[in-house]
């Protein structure tokens, strides 16, 4: 039997610390996307607002959503 509270869970982590440095902004991003490979829920990444620059690629896995503030770019 399933316990409908636990697949709901999710853990939310805000990215802080995100600038004008996009191999900084994309190490601290994809840090906290690759602790979807450990735990055992979802996990949502908040991204806030603000203009952030990415250097390269980042690798979402599954149970993941990363989530954008409506003004981020």
């Amino acid at each position: 039997m399933f316990n409908i509270s636990t697949l709901l869970a999710v853990t939310t982590i805000t990215v802080s610390g995100l600038g004008t440095n996009g191999t900084t902004n994309r190490n601290l991003i994809q840090a906290e996307l690759n602790k979807a490979r450990t735990l055992n829920e979802h996990l949502k990444v908040c991204i806030p607002a603000g203009t952030y620059p990415l250097s390269t690629t980042l690798f979402i896995y599954s149970n993941t959503q990363l989530e954008l503030s409506a003004s981020t770019t």
